[in-house]
């Protein structure tokens, strides 16, 4: 299902979302991974999701180099119908990709050990 429709959160799940924000200095990028991996140690959130542009090769280059994958649970693309752009003169919806990265990654950016 392109939509998202089937994706479904359980309320006992504890994510992250990291979502994508377009930056004008990328060495603001590893100040973002390390503030997000904090909050998730302190929260003991254990997964981090973010929505990755698929037309964005540059996001998905950062995000894949910092640990991210490509969700294996929501591999199908999403999006929303009133969120995209204009392409020769016509709306067109932006697709995204789930990505997540897990609690060894997020304690790594926390500069946390994990216990054994």
């Amino acid at each position: 299902m392109r939509d998202g429709g089937s994706y479904r959160l359980e309320t006992e799940d504890k994510v992250a979302d990291a979502n994508s924000f377009v930056f004008t200095n990328p060495a603001a990028l590893p100040l973002l991974f390390a503030a997000i991996a904090r909050f998730a140690v302190r929260r003991g959130i254990a997964t981090g999701l973010l929505l990755a542009d698929n037309d964005s090769a540059r996001f998905k280059k950062i995000y894949l180099g910092g640990g991210y994958k490509y969700s294996e649970k929501y591999a199908e693309p999403i999006y929303f119908p009133t969120f995209g752009k204009t392409v020769e003169g016509r709306f067109q919806p932006t697709y995204w990709s789930i990505m997540e990265i897990d609690r060894a990654a997020i304690l790594k950016y926390a500069g946390e050990q994990p216990s054994p």
